[in-house]
């Protein structure tokens, strides 16, 4: 049912127990007329309970607003640290392959036949008519005939399967043109098949299917801070944490696996969201090399959990938020701080 402005607060606040005391309900109407709309920022509320009746406790409309603005500059920093994870990483790639005995088109074809393989096997595995009959080389998925007005077309073009003049497809030109995901399986490949320096890429094919979560969430706009705070709702990640993982939070935390506090942060990287979010700032960490994008992004990063803090009183109520906070505050801020009230 569509209901106007007026209607959604009175819903928020007599159906949902959403309360407006931080921020009055006039305030309230004019960030969702001016700002943002109804999703954007009631989606929040997953992360906090509920009584018997089902209304929120202890969430006011101000609360909620926060994290938006939050989400909103997380999406944005996630969106430059994953761009800059797949520059470093395709850089890494290029640099390895040509400093080995590839020829740089014979590893597009091998990546090829590892991916048909891959095809035939679920074809033969799953019922019929689950996947389509024909296996689509790389070439001719990734190089699609496309318009001259598209930004890629000349490089398209020349590697263009259906093209006479078509040339063998070089592996710059694929890493050019894959997506986040396709780099994903390239990567995988490249440690399976363990080619020149490959070792240097396993925590990459570890790890950055789950950033890849994040990466289309934030390109996509989604909200990312739904149940960070609520493993119920959320998930737990199926398997332990990665000892990769494990290692970055004590590297960055200063705890020790012999203290209470090391555990006390494994168990909050348990919740899906916390796991992929830090996947993502570790794989930066570890293959973006440039001293110049890591210090710009440590300050984009910091700058971010500054932020989260302004309003820290609205959280006193909510220790699951709280938690999660000073997780990201002691492995990622250079300057740590606290959402917990003797702070």
């Amino acid at each position: 049912m569509k209901l106007s402005i007026d209607k959604q607060i009175t819903y928020l606040k007599h159906q949902k127990g959403i309360s407006f005391n931080e921020m009055s309900e006039e305030s309230a109407k004019t960030v969702l007329q001016e700002h943002t709309y109804y999703y954007k920022v009631t989606c929040f509320r997953k992360n906090f309970s509920k009584d018997v009746q089902g209304k929120y406790l202890n969430v006011d409309f101000a609360l909620l607003n926060d994290l938006a603005v939050i989400d909103m500059r997380l999406r944005y920093l996630l969106l430059h640290l994953t761009l800059d994870l797949e520059h470093a990483l395709k850089t890494r790639l290029i640099e390895s392959i040509t400093a080995s005995y590839e020829d740089g088109y014979s590893i597009v074809e091998e990546f090829n036949e590892y991916e048909r393989e891959k095809y035939e096997n679920r074809v033969r595995n799953t019922s019929p008519g689950m996947h389509p009959a024909v296996y689509r080389d790389v070439q001719s998925m990734h190089m699609r005939k496309v318009r001259s007005t598209e930004y890629d077309y000349h490089l398209i073009n020349t590697y263009n399967p259906k093209n006479q003049d078509m040339k063998p497809l070089p592996i710059w030109a694929f890493l050019e043109k894959i997506s986040y995901g396709g780099l994903e399986k390239f990567i995988r490949f490249y440690v399976e098949r363990k080619k020149n320096n490959y070792k240097m890429f396993k925590a990459a094919t570890d790890l950055l299917m789950y950033s890849k979560r994040i990466r289309d969430a934030a390109a996509h706009n989604r909200p990312i801070l739904i149940n960070i705070g609520n493993n119920h709702h959320a998930g737990t990640i199926k398997k332990r944490v990665s000892s990769d993982v494990e290692r970055f939070i004590i590297q960055r935390s200063g705890y020790s696996k012999d203290k209470p506090e090391h555990a006390k942060l494994m168990k909050r990287m348990m919740n899906i969201k916390v796991h992929d979010l830090m996947c993502v700032f570790m794989l930066h960490h570890l293959y973006v090399a440039s001293t110049a994008i890591r210090k710009t992004r440590q300050a984009d990063i910091d700058s971010l959990i500054v932020r989260a803090s302004y309003r820290k009183h609205l959280y006193l109520s909510h220790p699951n938020m709280i938690n999660v906070f000073d997780l990201f505050a002691k492995v990622l801020h250079s300057k740590k701080l606290s959402l917990a009230p003797n702070n």
